[in-house]
């Protein structure tokens, strides 16, 4: 790549120009579109479109769930996904699945598990992850989470017998691998014996929704929630964009949004962290985006918007050589990146370096993801330029394959001096070159004084030709935070009163800091119960 296209791929990253008065200008923006919004609904339409007793929005890991539940307690149910395909994030993850409470598979490992058990472990304040759990929501999830696996195997959804350990996790054991074994838009997963993926989950319960007779639309995107008055009486549907065209689709019962968080939504994410700039892909990008629509839409109506953030480490993914969150190799959406779907282990990470946009290392490469330190010091790095470099002796080492299509073509470089490289990626040549050949004095040497990463990992020098650099992205990942709701999924208005008509469940709802899919499973499920009453 030449030396123009690198600098013309930097200044797309670039997004510093964050003064105050831009992001006051945001604010006053952001109002204006709602005001606007709001004076063009007030009350229902003169005419309906379609009718359903409950509308669902979204098809993800909360919406499939509420929709089936619903189904199951004789509502006639309408789902509307934004999407071409059905599953959003839920169909292209690793089939994670954190459930306990005593399932058969606990049982058959012999974890001893209960949902008072569940409750304790989520309620210790000595973990920093609790401080903010609601526990009334908190009591819910936990008292239903045995019976929700137990559902979730009753509409074919397959488990692995062996449980999965995440390294450093102590405790009781909860987390599950949904088996699957076909590769789709999102990479097959080797957690356990045997490939694992949320597909395994998204695809049956696809099937189970159909059967029950839910009506399922794909490119069908909500735009607003409909109530009997702006801000007063029930919620009586939505309005929804298809093909250009304004449809409004009524509710009898319910809306249940579970269309996801607000990690996508440029300005949304920004007002619980100013660093989530918009340069910063969110993970599931392009395939979904997580615009935070449904949490919008629920301000709009009047809803309250509630945190859970205890911590950060969970917000954010390192990738190396890809934009995107992997995908398979040759996927149209990008490639998988360096390393094992394009994250590498510590040991990996901390046998390259990392250099910002003045060719210098400004970490140790060796911190892990969990404290946030690393993505503290990442963030802070200008332009977010961030470039991992390493010789043919690590690309030997470790099998990587820093070339198309593992990694994406303007992402990844490669010559035969660290002169060179610079030069293709756009960083001063005199200090990328320094910055190596003091690095490599620290090897001789076996300390890190600079930055002090720990002498088993400062082993290798960097000198063996090709030299070769990949883009290190920060991707915006687990987030939380989002309507307040009820143990029964009702969402609350700002006095805390529920909204006749609205629910919401999973990464649209705030109020436990619990990431991954059991949430929105769980009191997506909840929200379907009672929606269908």
């Amino acid at each position: 790549m030449s030396e123009n296209r690198a600098k013309k791929m930097l200044t797309r990253r670039s997004f510093i120009t964050r003064a105050a008065a831009g992001v006051a200008g945001a604010s006053t923006a952001a109002f204006m579109r709602l005001s606007t919004r709001e004076a063009k609904a007030s009350g229902p339409p003169g005419k309906w479109d379609r009718e359903a007793d409950v509308i669902v929005v979204g098809s993800g890991p909360t919406g499939l769930p509420a929709a089936v539940a619903a189904a199951e307690n004789g509502a006639r149910v309408l789902l509307l996904e934004q999407n071409s395909e059905v599953g959003g994030n839920g169909v292209i993850n690793g089939g994670i699945l954190s459930i306990g409470g005593g399932t058969r598979l606990q049982k058959l490992q012999g974890i001893e598990d209960s949902a008072d058990l569940m409750f304790k472990d989520s309620s210790d304040y000595r973990i920093r992850e609790n401080r903010r759990n609601d526990p009334r929501l908190l009591r819910a999830f936990c008292d239903y989470n045995l019976s929700t696996f137990n559902w979730l195997e009753g509409h074919g959804v397959r488990f692995q017998d062996n449980l999965f350990v995440f390294p450093g996790i102590t405790g009781t054991s909860r987390y599950h691998l949904i088996s699957w074994d076909k590769e789709g838009p999102g990479w097959l997963y080797e957690y356990g014996p045997s490939p694992s993926s949320g597909a395994g989950l998204i695809l049956p319960l696809e099937a189970a929704a159909r059967k029950k007779g839910v009506k399922i639309l794909l490119n069908h995107r909500m735009t607003k929630l409909i109530r009997e008055g702006c801000m007063a009486g029930r919620v009586l549907g939505v309005e929804v964009e298809v093909g250009g065209k304004e449809l409004y689709c009524k509710a009898r019962k319910g809306v249940i949004l579970g269309t996801g968080s607000w990690k996508g939504n440029k300005w949304l994410r920004t007002l619980f962290d100013p660093r989530l700039t918009e340069d910063l892909v969110a993970s599931g990008e392009p395939f979904v985006t997580a615009d935070g629509s449904g949490i919008l839409a629920g301000l709009e109506v009047g809803a309250a918007l509630v945190s859970d953030r205890a911590i950060d480490w969970h917000l954010f993914h390192r990738m190396f050589g890809t934009r995107y969150y992997r995908f398979p190799t040759g996927s149209p959406l990008g490639a998988p990146g360096l390393g094992r779907t394009g994250q590498l282990s510590l040991k990996e990470v901390a046998d390259l370096i990392i250099v910002n946009r003045s060719g210098r290392r400004y970490v140790n490469e060796a911190l892990p993801e969990k404290p946030a330190s690393f993505y503290d010091a990442s963030l802070a790095q200008e332009d977010h330029v961030l470039w991992a470099v390493f010789d043919e002796a690590a690309v030997n080492r470790h099998g990587w394959n820093p070339r198309p299509p593992v990694v994406e073509r303007d992402l990844a470089f490669s010559a035969p001096t660290i002169g060179g490289l610079a030069k293709l990626i756009g960083v001063p040549g005199d200090s990328l070159s320094e910055t190596v050949r003091r690095y490599n004095t620290f090897v001789g040497r076996g300390e890190d004084p600079d930055f002090g990463k720990p002498k088993r990992y400062v082993r290798h020098r960097i000198e063996t030709p090709p030299f070769y650099a990949v883009w290190m992205s920060i991707q915006v990942h687990d987030t939380t935070g989002g309507l307040a709701t009820n143990p029964k999924s009702q969402v609350l208005d700002i006095y805390g009163n529920a909204i006749s008509g609205l629910y919401a469940a999973g990464e649209a709802a705030g109020g436990l800091d619990k990431i991954g899919m059991a949430r929105g499973i769980v009191l997506g499920r909840i929200a379907g119960e009672n929606a269908a009453q």
